[in-house]
């Protein structure tokens, strides 16, 4: 199984490209620094339970989802 960082940063990206946002677009609609967000989809940092709240409610995705306890997104 996939460490759980991974997953997470591989949804987190998942979830941008899928609405196309650049990172500097999403970076500035959710009040997060650019560098931040490349660091969590490049599993170079683990996000703040705020961040993580942040992305599961501009997404509109379970927090379980998002961090791989479950495969569905709602």
């Amino acid at each position: 199984m996939e460490d759980y960082l991974e997953i997470l940063a591989e949804r987190m990206k998942l979830l941008r490209e899928e609405k196309g946002y650049s990172i500097r677009e999403l970076a500035s609609y959710l009040n997060i620094g650019k560098s931040a967000i490349s660091q969590y989809e490049n599993c170079k940092n683990d996000p703040q339970l705020s961040v993580i709240v942040k992305y599961t409610n501009f997404f509109n995705v379970d927090i379980n989802w998002l961090l791989g306890l479950k495969e569905e997104r709602k």
